[in-house]
């Protein structure tokens, strides 16, 4: 008769149930984002309950990179609902460096969205906080040319940005978002030129790469002012 035995098989169980666990909190958070970010913001526009859940959430979660992955998401919820001394309490915890990849790229894709609706001050703040990173994660992240140009358009002399924003036309993006960011700052560079013919060029290319975004409003508002 063979003898079984049961110590070895405990501790198989005990490893199969660690594993299970940790695939659930792996997939868990993901899931909850997805949800958020697809339903709750972008179909609904729940913004006040967007914020809730993550609050709810941030309490429950000690992973330093999920945490910091919903702090990136609670900034988005504060523009939406322009609670700006939240947004800025919010933007002071990040730790940027614990931020995966992708979320990087998400962080700049936040800081321009506030410059594009005015929120200088606060676009400011998180562009100096994304110098945080070390430069191997800041030539990853190919978008933090774009925000620390734009950033610089708003902080230096007008002088070079041209320059800077033709070059960084040249680099092949990624997102199509970025590049409509790009072609709108050449415009308002133009227009500040009063080279009206070429300002409007750049905002009909920043639409045509920009639907969908506040970057298509931002161009559209811009030309009709032009025309008037």
């Amino acid at each position: 008769m063979e003898i079984v035995n049961v110590d070895l098989i405990v501790i198989s169980i005990i490893v199969i149930y660690l594993l299970f666990l940790l695939m659930i909190n792996a997939i868990l958070p993901t899931y909850r984002i997805n949800y958020l970010n697809k339903t709750v913001f972008s179909i609904d526009k729940n913004y006040e309950l967007y914020i809730e859940l993550i609050n709810k959430y941030l309490k429950k979660e000690e992973n330093k990179a999920w945490r910091n992955i919903y702090l990136v998401m609670k900034i988005n919820g504060f523009r939406k609902t322009e609670n700006w001394g939240e947004l800025k309490s919010t933007i002071e915890i990040i730790d940027i460096n614990r931020l995966p990849y992708v979320w990087k790229k998400n962080y700049c894709f936040s800081v321009l969205n506030l410059f594009m609706i005015g929120r200088i001050e606060e676009g400011n703040i998180m562009s100096i906080k994304l110098n945080n990173l070390s430069k191997i994660n800041l030539y990853r992240v190919s978008s933090s040319k774009v925000v620390f140009a734009v950033y610089d358009y708003y902080n230096k002399p007008l002088q070079n940005n041209y320059d800077i924003f033709k070059d960084l036309l040249k680099i092949k993006q990624k997102s199509n978002y970025i590049t409509a960011v790009i072609y709108l700052y050449l415009g308002l560079i133009e227009q500040q030129n009063n080279n009206i013919k070429e300002s409007k060029m750049h905002y009909e290319k920043a639409k045509s790469f920009g639907v969908s975004t506040v970057v298509y409003t931002k161009s559209e508002e811009l030309l009709k002012r032009l025309d008037e």
